[in-house]
């Protein structure tokens, strides 16, 4: 991906619709011919696309405090850019370059819980 997409002041938004399957897990539906479970990293991120946090806010929210495997704050920056990434690969989330309200389909999960 072009590192101009990653900027820190685009912002990032759902594409999908969503539930929770668990505590740290969202799955995404509509996702190729099926669904994705999104764990660890994964979670947060796509959590976080509501599209109005820019990358630079997920940023600083997910490397404010120290991570739970003890990973240094650069660590975890990069970690995020590659699930930012993939997320995107996937179809899961979108970069954009303006603040804008995600689909009112993605905002919720599909039972209703933010």
């Amino acid at each position: 991906m072009p590192e101009q997409q990653l900027s820190h002041d685009r912002y990032l938004a759902r594409r999908r619709p969503w539930r929770y399957v668990g505590p740290a897990e969202i799955e995404v539906l509509e996702v190729g011919d099926g669904s994705v479970v999104l764990r660890d990293w994964q979670t947060p991120v796509f959590h976080l696309a509501d599209g109005s946090t820019s990358i630079g806010e997920v940023l600083a929210a997910l490397t404010a405090r120290p991570s739970s495997d003890g990973r240094a704050p650069e660590e975890v920056e990069a970690i995020v850019l590659t699930v930012i990434e993939d997320l995107v690969g996937m179809g899961a989330i979108e970069i954009r370059e303006v603040p804008d309200n995600v689909d009112p389909a993605h905002d919720l999960s599909v039972d209703g819980r933010p």
